[in-house]
Formats: structure tokens, sequence, C-alpha cells
């Protein structure tokens, strides 16, 4: 009975250890080694298409971050994003500049994208709605990422947008401390119940 008990534990362990470690996986194309007091902003976009060019380190993308923040009135402002590979367009959609958390990282879910890892991807994003003074602005790092390029419009910039891509997935690193954590746990209970009898 007591090897039972001990099987249906363990299982029990590593069924929630397992569960536990499917988790959003961040792929960050900034460098997150610079302070977020040496972000810059791109002003608002107006009618200008931002584009950052980025290789993919995650087998797949099933959404991204990016930080943003607004000016003005954007009641009626929209931003569209393109997701392209090989120049190609592969995924749309649309942010209402309203919804924007401002000066925060804003996550936008997409259908996931397969067979990611060491591709070039394109992201760009086009106001709809705002002018100059009344839009969406994008934070940057300073320098030029490797493997990464910057435009807005045709013009290259010297900077990274503070871009976040997210792929679901298992993480081995989480799995084996979350079985550390879960076991210590379980040990220790055992333990409290073994003194107490």
């Amino acid at each position: 009975m007591k090897k039972i008990r001990i099987v249906v534990i363990t299982f029990a362990v590593i069924v929630l250890a397992f569960i536990y470690s499917h988790i959003d996986k961040k792929d960050y194309i900034y460098d997150t080694d610079i302070d977020s007091s040496k972000y810059t902003s791109t002003g608002v976009i107006d009618e200008n298409v931002i584009k950052q060019i980025f290789y993919s380190s995650e087998e797949s993308i099933e959404g991204f971050g990016l930080k943003m923040s607004v000016s003005g009135d954007v009641s009626d402002v929209e931003i569209l994003y393109k997701i392209l590979r090989d120049d190609k367009v592969i995924r749309t959609g649309t942010l209402l500049a309203k919804d924007v958390d401002n000066n925060k990282f804003n996550y936008v879910e997409i259908d996931k994208i397969e067979s990611t890892r060491d591709n070039e991807f394109a992201i760009q994003f086009e106001q709809k709605g705002g002018d100059l003074y009344n839009g969406v602005m994008f934070y940057l790092t300073p320098g030029i990422e490797e493997n990464t390029e910057l435009l807005i419009g045709e013009s290259e910039l010297n900077g990274t947008l503070t871009l976040r891509m997210v792929s679901h997935r298992f993480d081995v690193e989480t799995f084996i401390i979350s079985l550390i954590f879960v076991t210590y746990i379980v040990g220790f209970f055992l333990l409290l119940i073994k003194l107490f009898k």
C-alpha cells in the first residue's frame, strides 16, 4: 500500500510540474540589459510605416509584446500591424489606440506561426485616423541589435523596437525547478505528518 502511495504521489508531482512548465516564452528582439531610462520614442508615427526586421530564436510565434504610449486624442486611432516572412504577409491585425496600456508593454495574441527558428521576419505598424499630435508612439533601445533592422518609411533608424515575440511551449528549466519545488513541499508535509503521528 505504501509503495502505491509513493507511486501516486510521484506521478502527481511530475504531472503538476509538467502542466506548470508550459509557459509563454519571450524572445527579446532588443537588448534587455539596457536600462529603461535610456529608451527613446519614435514620436507619433502619423502616416509613416515603422518596420522591425528580426530573426526568431524560438520554434513558433504566437504573439508579441511592444512598449507603446499614446499622445493626445486617440479615440479614433487604429494601428494596423502585419507580420511578414520572405516579404509575404502571413498575419495581420488591428490595435485600437484607446486600448493601449500607456507606457507599458502591450501583448497581442496571433494565430500560431510554426517553424520560425532562425528565420527572418518583419513586423510593421501603420497608424490610421490620427495625426502628428494624436496617435501612438513606440519605444526603442539605442543601437542596432545583431540581425535586426529598424525602418521608418525608407529611412533606417539607429535603434531597435522594444519588441518581444511570444511562444507558448514546454520549458525544461521551469520543469526542473517546479519538480524540485513540488518535491520539497511534498517532502516537507510528509515529514510533518511523520513527526505528529
